[in-house]
C-alpha cells in the first residue's frame, strides 16, 4: 500500500472497526474560546444600555475626600476635575458626578457647599451632571426633584 495510513488487511482490523482519531481538547478550547470572545463582544455591545441608579460606595468615597475641603479653591486643588458654581451672594458648591450610562455604579452627584453641608444624590445622571440654579437653595431644589436624596449615614 502507497498510503501510510491505511491499516492493512493482514492485522485483523478492517474499515468498520478502526475508530477514527478525536482532537476533543482542540476542539473543546476552540469552542471555549468563541464562546468567551460571545461573551466578550456581548458585554462590550450592552454597555450602552447598562444604567446605574446610585452607589452608596461611590457617595461615601467623595463624601470623606470632602469632608476636609473648605473652598472650591481647596477643592480644586486636590481634584482638579471637580465641578463648582459660585454665586452672587457669596454662596459656592462643588461636585462629582458618576455618569449613569454604561456604568451599573453610576448614577451619583456628591456635593459640598459653603454651608459645610455634604450631600449625595441618586438617578439618572447623564455626563457630567450639569447643576441649575442661581442660588443654592435653587441648586438643592433642582437636585431635589429629578434625584433621590441619599443618606451617607449608613
Amino acid at each position: 500500500m502507497s498510503d501510510k495510513n491505511c491499516i492493512p488487511a493482514e492485522s485483523g482490523q478492517n474499515d468498520q472497526t478502526a475508530a477514527p482519531k478525536r482532537h476533543t481538547g482542540r476542539r473543546t478550547r476552540r469552542l471555549i474560546l468563541a464562546t468567551l470572545l460571545l461573551i466578550a463582544v456581548g458585554l462590550f455591545l450592552a454597555q450602552p444600555f447598562v444604567m446605574g441608579s446610585g452607589s452608596q460606595r461611590y457617595a461615601r468615597k467623595w463624601s470623606r475626600r470632602f469632608e476636609p475641603l473648605n473652598s472650591i479653591e481647596e477643592a480644586i486643588s486636590v481634584c482638579p476635575n471637580i465641578f463648582t458654581l459660585e454665586f452672587p451672594n457669596g454662596e459656592w458648591l462643588f461636585w462629582v458626578s458618576a455618569d449613569s450610562h454604561g456604568n451599573p455604579f453610576g448614577g451619583t452627584i456628591v456635593t459640598r457647599d459653603s454651608r459645610g453641608d455634604i450631600n449625595a444624590f441618586f438617578g439618572h445622571v447623564c455626563g457630567g451632571a450639569a447643576l441649575r440654579g442661581a442660588s443654592l437653595d435653587e441648586v438643592y431644589e433642582y437636585l431635589s426633584e429629578y434625584y433621590e436624596k441619599a443618606n451617607l449615614s449608613n
